[in-house]
């Protein structure tokens, strides 16, 4: 379960530099509860890790709740969808 436990935090991190160029990005929460939170000027996003898969919620601007949330299945396709969110034209 540790070892589960180190890739989960080595997975945040990675994703963290994958979408930093993008605005804010920042770690939050501690241990098992970490998680990424994203923002630009309009968006921001939170990612952390379910059992299901990696769950994303999706914000637009400050309304609550979120617009929607999705759970994906590898980081890559989380990273690509963090990426299409934030990035507004």
């Amino acid at each position: 379960m540790e070892e589960l436990y180190k890739n989960y935090l080595v997975a945040l991190g990675k994703v963290e530099a994958q979408i930093n160029d993008l605005g804010y990005v920042q770690i939050r929460g501690e241990g098992k509860a970490a998680f990424i939170y994203a923002s630009t000027d309009t968006r921001a996003i939170e990612l952390s890790k379910t059992d299901k898969g990696i769950w994303v919620e999706f914000w637009d601007g400050s309304n609550e709740p979120p617009e929607f949330d999705k759970t994906f299945t590898s980081y890559e396709t989380a990273v690509k969808a963090i990426r299409d969110w934030l990035i507004v034209d």
